[in-house]
C-alpha cells in the first residue's frame, strides 16, 4: 500500500508533460481534452504526485486525442498511425514532454505495445500509462492506483523512491557479497 508513502527524494515535474487520451468508444473514457472530469481527474492525480513527493505537480499538461477504433488488426495499425500523427503534428522536437501520462479506456496489448514503442524507442519520451477502468473507480482505491502511477513517474523524472536503511545493509558490507 503505497497511498501515505513519501519518495526519498521527489522527481521534477516543472517541465512540460502530456496526456493523450486513447479514445475507443468506450462508456469509461472521458469525452476529450475538455471533459471537466477529465480536469478532476488530472487534479487529483496531480494532488497525489505532490503529496508523495515528486516537485512542481501542479502544472496542467498538454492533453491530446487520438482516435483507436477497435475490433481488427487494420484499426489497430490505424489508431497507431493516428497517435504517431497527432504527436508529431502537436509536439515540437525542441520542447518534447518529460513524459506522456497514457489513458486507455482497456489493456489492449496491440496499443499499449504501439504506444510503448513509438514514445520510448523512436520518440524518446516516457511513458506511463493508467488503464481508466481501473483509475476511475471509487475514491479509496483510485488514491492507491494514483500512489502506484505516481511511483513510476518519480522513477522516470529521476527521483529516487525508496531508499534501504544504510544500518540493514551493514552485513552486504562485511564480506565479499554478491545479491542475485
Amino acid at each position: 500500500n503505497m497511498r501515505d508513502v513519501q519518495f526519498h527524494s521527489g522527481g521534477d515535474m516543472a517541465r512540460r508533460w502530456a496526456v493523450l487520451l486513447v479514445q475507443e468508444g468506450r462508456r469509461e473514457e472521458f469525452s476529450g481534452a475538455e471533459d471537466p472530469e477529465l480536469t478532476g481527474f488530472l487534479q487529483s492525480f496531480l494532488e497525489r504526485c505532490r503529496l508523495s513527493g515528486l516537485q512542481n505537480a501542479d502544472a496542467p499538461p498538454l492533453v491530446l486525442e487520438a482516435k483507436a477504433p477497435r475490433n481488427d488488426d487494420a484499426n489497430r495499425s490505424r489508431a497507431l498511425e493516428e497517435i504517431r500523427n497527432t504527436f508529431r503534428s502537436r509536439l515540437r522536437r525542441d520542447a518534447k514532454p518529460s513524459f506522456v501520462l497514457v489513458l486507455l479506456s482497456s489493456g489492449d496489448k496491440n496499443i499499449y505495445h504501439g504506444i510503448k514503442r513509438l514514445m520510448d524507442m523512436e520518440m524518446g519520451i516516457h511513458t506511463v500509462h493508467m488503464i481508466l477502468s481501473k483509475a476511475r473507480r471509487e475514491p479509496h482505491k483510485q488514491v492507491q492506483y494514483f500512489a502506484n502511477v505516481a511511483l513510476k513517474v518519480n522513477a522516470k523524472l529521476g527521483g529516487v523512491n525508496h531508499l534501504l536503511d544504510p544500518g540493514s545493509m551493514k552485513w552486504l558490507t562485511e564480506k565479499p557479497t554478491m545479491v542475485m
